[in-house]
């Protein structure tokens, strides 16, 4: 009794809930063993621990057991951004990958075997290790020191399971030094969603962020950039279409743009600075360096690099990162945001540490 994802993407969640974010993704044509399903069936456990929307899944008997005879893993360099893991056997089981920011492990489900691969020269990975254990193989790279990674992802086709790994790229000396760089920026909120509104007179987030970013994306053109915009508009847009357009896209970046507020009953006039979000570990290189550069380039007030389970900061493909430029409930920054000049030295700020975190 297996499920097998006919979904393209589907997330995997620890829990028969959404709360907390998913663990990590399967796409079409993963299969694993059902464990359990809920009472009203709308989730599914699956083998590796991890449950799926009964919806991402269609389920099937099986007269055989469900293994996959990994026979080779190959480890190469497709080019400049992205080295590439296939692992070639006869099913494409689900697989679960983790990073921590010093090794990358990835986990094959109902496998009969661990062929261990070699790397070649000049991988970001010092070692690579396979092992065989309860029917699952794993494969844990151990990145080099000093080295980091910013994306990584599973993709199924037939028998093979490729694990698409993301080198951090590097900005070129001179006056663009983003020429061959995508960057899809997110301004926050739009439609239906105003996000924070400023004192009187009452300004809203979602104005502030489109404007923030459409002069964000000038500045990174000028800098050699491709840029694109998740809305260019006041249009109403789910969290899941902006993730999916960073899927669709893998950019080298994706940065969604926000104001920041706090609870109508406390005191705003004092809260004020430049902050950051991300959730997984290879955005947190690029959320640390991002508000720290832009902060310290405007001299205005710096907290602090944030992690939490915010829907648009999950994807793993590619660093994504939430940049606060201030808080609209304070009037003082409410007139800074609102004010061109200033938003002008802002977006170049922005465009200069975007710049900067390829160089590091």
């Amino acid at each position: 009794y297996f499920a097998e994802v006919k979904s393209a993407w589907a997330f995997v969640y620890p829990n028969a809930a959404t709360t907390g974010g998913p663990s990590g993704e399967l796409c079409l044509g993963q299969r694993d063993y059902v464990t359990g399903v809920t009472g009203d069936g709308g989730w599914v456990r699956l083998g590796l621990g991890g449950w799926i929307p009964a919806g991402d899944v269609k389920r099937e008997m099986s007269a055989g057991a469900l293994s996959n005879r990994l026979e080779s893993a190959e480890y190469r360099t497709e080019d400049a951004r992205w080295d590439l893991l296939t692992l070639s056997g006869s099913a494409a089981t689900a697989t679960q990958t983790a990073y921590d920011g010093k090794a990358l492990t990835l986990t094959v489900t109902a496998a009969a075997a661990a062929p261990a691969p070699s790397l070649p020269t000049g991988t970001p990975f010092s070692d690579v290790k396979a092992s065989l254990s309860e029917g699952k193989a794993v494969y844990t790279l151990t990145l080099k020191a000093g080295v980091v990674l910013d994306g990584y992802y599973v993709t199924a086709e037939g028998g093979k399971l490729v694990l698409h790994i993301k080198k951090h790229p590097q900005a070129a000396a001179g006056a663009t030094p983003l020429t061959g760089f995508t960057i899809l920026l997110d301004p926050g909120h739009g439609g239906d969603e105003s996000g924070a509104l400023s004192p009187l007179p009452a300004l809203p987030e979602k104005t502030v962020n489109l404007y923030t970013a459409l002069k964000v994306k000038k500045e990174l053109e000028a800098l050699g950039a491709t840029v694109l915009l998740t809305r260019s508009e006041d249009v109403t847009l789910s969290l899941a279409k902006r993730v999916e357009a960073s899927r669709a896209l893998r950019p080298d970046l994706f940065l969604s743009i926000h104001g920041n507020s706090v609870d109508d009953s406390t005191d705003a006039t004092n809260i004020y600075g430049i902050s950051s979000w991300y959730r997984e570990a290879v955005s947190l290189n690029g959320a640390e360096s991002l508000y720290k550069s832009v902060q310290a380039a405007l001299g205005r007030g710096a907290r602090r690099a944030n992690q939490s389970n915010l829907y648009v900061c999950r994807p793993c493909w590619t660093p994504s990162v939430i940049l606060e430029t201030g808080f609209l409930c304070n009037p003082g920054e409410a007139d800074w945001m609102a004010d061109n000049q200033a938003q002008n030295k802002l977006a170049a700020a922005i465009a200069q540490a975007v710049a900067g975190f390829f160089r590091g």
